[in-house]
């Protein structure tokens, strides 16, 4: 299990981001991986120089990297090997298509990650059927509203029964 979090470029670029993310870990004893940081296409391309340096550090303290909103901004498949990213998230686009039929691109993308020892998140997952269909397809994780409304940190840690941190 992971919990992730979405980042925008101004946080990317604080100057103290490594320190913060640093203090996250080691204050909340998670296992390496267990937190996932979500950077999206477009931010990486602000700065792509910068970006490849911080995302390195991140994940050498730890962290989990995603590659969120994959397939819609620049997919540019060289990120995938020029960035330390253990995750891509694909955009609730694709999922949509589930339903038509044309699943092709999903597909390929499943296929790609595996290959290229990513895990993969697929967004906008909105029934049983499209669960199904991804776990057909090999997708390993899915959000959306097949598994329930957004909720809290602690209402989530009281359905897998962990003890909620003391206010």
């Amino acid at each position: 299990m992971f919990e992730a979090c979405n980042l925008s470029s101004s946080q990317l670029m604080r100057h103290d981001f490594l320190h913060d993310v640093k203090t996250v870990l080691a204050r909340s004893g998670a296992l390496p991986g267990s937190l996932k940081l979500e950077f999206s296409e477009s931010l990486v391309m602000e700065n792509p120089e910068y970006a490849a340096q911080m995302l390195a550090r991140i994940h050498d303290l730890g962290a989990g990297l995603c590659l969120s909103d994959f397939g819609t901004g620049y997919s540019a498949l060289s990120y995938l090997q020029r960035f330390p990213f253990d995750t891509i998230k694909v955009d609730a686009t694709f999922v949509r298509q589930i339903g038509t039929g044309q699943t092709a691109i999903l597909r390929s993308i499943v296929r790609m990650a595996s290959e290229l020892n990513l895990a993969i998140v697929a967004e906008g997952c909105e029934s049983e059927a499209d669960a199904q269909a991804l776990a057909g397809l090999g997708c390993e994780y899915a959000l959306g509203p097949a598994f329930g409304e957004p909720m809290t940190m602690l209402q989530a840690r009281q359905i897998v029964g962990a003890a909620p941190e003391a206010a």
